[in-house]
């Protein structure tokens, strides 16, 4: 027989004691999950707030949360974690209604893929885009509002029987808050996004990876007489510094440094924005890393290198896959402009070396001592009254532009090419233009 608990309360009326018997208030507990619609899985650590009621918790390890002790309701639940934050979404809120007694079970989430892309973007995008989202800030750390946001990159189509590479792009402009929406990103690919703002110059461009239908990458713009001093050690895997290796930046810049024999190296006038810095050492994988100077001088501490591997003899296998960098080789050598050699030109040079590449392109000569060889353009030139004949060409390295290369440096590269191509300024596609006027030469070592 079950027993009710009551609480006898007495009440004085006309000058007689009344004694009255009433039930306790009722006590509801909420027990809960809190999903990631987005990326799948629970959300640990999220912040879930009883609104009204100055009571709030945060979700365990398995992203579960409850409150206990509950009166009737109904009741209104918001939750926040710094997920949604990176996201530029606000604190969510769910409705509960009433229930008098027991246990309430409810597993709360955050927006599905679709409903976000459409509230971003105004349509579901298809398979294979996603957003790239983040926030622009100046050097002082504030957002800046009405800054202009653009991501750019080359998609590969297949029409009239051979490969075409088209030119992409999508832009925004960032709102109050300083938050921007690129809609229809390549998932799986890098693009190059670039932020401005009118006011002296300010600027930014990086090379952002996209990894996910939904990702985030802040940035921060300067004008370009603030910058900043770079600071760093270059070692290899054993902790062995690394002397002569070169530090530059990506894109278009006159900066550069070497490492000394302890693999220090200083470099003033860097700017004091989002960039990247390419690290590459004779012998060494090249490295790309993310630079966000706030302070007048930054430490980069050390940078780890890891040598090139070895390279084996070939092994030749029917029905090989072939990659997308060896498709677009192959449709840039049908045009015919510019010089290509493959795997079959490569294959039938004693040794492939910088001397035996040189001589393989047309306008291009090889100059140097017995030690050091290096291969330049013929073109005139005039330069503060001297006139040459020849001119470095640009180098791209597996498609990124690292310019000028050393001797040793194009040996080394050269000697591991699987695939080389060169044009001469004006035949060269856009994704290789020098703009400096006198050529490229791209070299693919995968």
């Amino acid at each position: 027989m079950s027993v009710r608990r009551r609480r006898w309360i007495a009440v004085a009326t006309a000058g007689l004691l009344r004694v009255s018997a009433r039930p306790a208030e009722a006590q509801v507990s909420i027990r809960g999950t809190l999903v990631d619609s987005l990326r799948g899985g629970q959300i640990v650590g999220a912040t879930i707030q009883l609104l009204g009621a100055s009571r709030s918790t945060t979700t365990d390890r398995q992203g579960r949360f409850q409150f206990e002790g509950l009166g009737a309701g109904p009741w209104r639940l918001g939750y926040w974690a710094p997920w949604l934050d990176s996201l530029g979404l606000p604190a969510i809120e769910r409705a509960i209604p009433a229930q008098s007694a027991g246990s309430i079970t409810i597993t709360l989430a955050t927006p599905s893929l679709a409903t976000y892309q459409a509230a971003r973007c105004g349509t579901r995008l298809p398979d294979g885009q996603g957003i790239l989202l983040g926030e622009i800030r100046g050097a002082d750390g504030e957002p800046i509002g009405s800054a202009g946001v653009s991501a750019r990159w080359e998609e590969t189509r297949l029409g009239r029987g051979m490969l075409d590479r088209s030119p992409m792009a999508t832009i925004d402009s960032t709102s109050g808050d300083g938050m921007f929406f690129l809609c229809g990103v390549p998932v799986g690919s890098e693009v190059t996004v670039r932020a401005t703002a009118g006011e002296r110059g300010r600027s930014s461009e990086v090379v952002v990876r996209i990894g996910s239908a939904v990702q985030r990458r802040d940035l921060t713009i300067a004008p370009v007489t603030l910058t900043t001093r770079l600071r760093g050690r270059v070692l290899n895997e054993s902790g062995a510094p690394i002397a002569l290796a070169a530090i530059v930046p990506l894109g278009d810049s006159l900066l550069s440094a070497r490492t000394d024999s302890t693999g220090t190296f200083t470099l003033d006038g860097w700017p004091r924005r989002s960039s990247q810095l390419l690290v590459r050492a004779l012998g060494f994988e090249p490295r790309t890393l993310d630079i966000e100077p706030t302070e007048a001088v930054v430490d980069l501490d050390t940078l780890q290198l890891s040598r090139i591997p070895p390279q084996l003899a070939a092994v030749f296998i029917e029905g090989r896959e072939v990659s997308v960098e060896e498709l677009e080789f192959d449709a840039r050598r049908r045009l015919g402009l510019g010089t290509h050699l493959g795997d079959k030109e490569l294959g039938r040079l004693p040794i492939i070396s910088v001397d035996a590449v040189g001589n393989m392109i047309p306008r291009a000569q090889v100059i140097g001592n017995a030690f050091t060889r290096q291969i330049v353009f013929r073109r005139v030139t005039m330069t503060a009254g001297t006139m040459s004949q020849f001119c470095s060409p640009q180098f791209w390295i597996d498609g990124v532009n690292v310019r000028n290369l050393e001797p040793d440096e194009q040996s080394l590269y050269i000697r591991n090419a699987k695939r080389i191509e060169a044009y001469v300024a004006n035949v060269a596609p856009p994704r290789f233009t020098d703009f400096n006027g006198c050529g490229s030469v791209v070299i693919w070592t995968r």
